[in-house]
């Protein structure tokens, strides 16, 4: 009786919580959202160089998109799905972090919003290297 309780409380302990996944995930997907329907936001708030390189409803539908899958690999308990998310998601994140820290400081009018952007990608960046991959 006395190892099935440690077992039972060795499994709890190592199995992970995915609220921090949830969390991208949403938040992901209400960003990509809000780009879409918003597409003059961020070329002109953030990144107004980005609008020669590729259009903002691109971004805002990657980003629906890896949120999405993401989301089904949590609730599905899809690993290959959850992986596949958070690494587009941290390389999403890190490209939008990138761009607004260049644009920040780049051209001498500072933004707050690369700090927004770095905080989500810290987020993505723990997940990821929690790596529960493991079916």
């Amino acid at each position: 009786m006395n190892n099935l309780k440690k077992d039972i409380e060795e499994l709890r302990r190592r199995k992970p919580s995915n609220s921090l996944g949830y969390l991208i995930s949403i938040f992901s997907i209400w960003y990509g959202f809000f780009n879409i329907q918003n597409d003059f936001y961020l070329i002109g708030l953030i990144e107004p160089y980005l609008q020669h390189i590729v259009s903002i409803k691109f971004i805002g539908y990657c980003l629906v998109l890896f949120g999405m899958l993401k989301l089904i690999g949590i609730i599905k308990n899809n690993t290959l799905a959850r992986k596949l998310g958070i690494w587009s998601l941290t390389g999403m994140w890190s490209g939008l972090f990138a761009l607004a820290l260049t644009f920040s400081f780049g051209t001498g009018y500072p933004h707050a919003t690369y700090g927004f952007n770095a905080l989500v990608l810290v987020l993505c960046l723990i997940v990821s290297f929690k790596g529960d991959y493991k079916e």
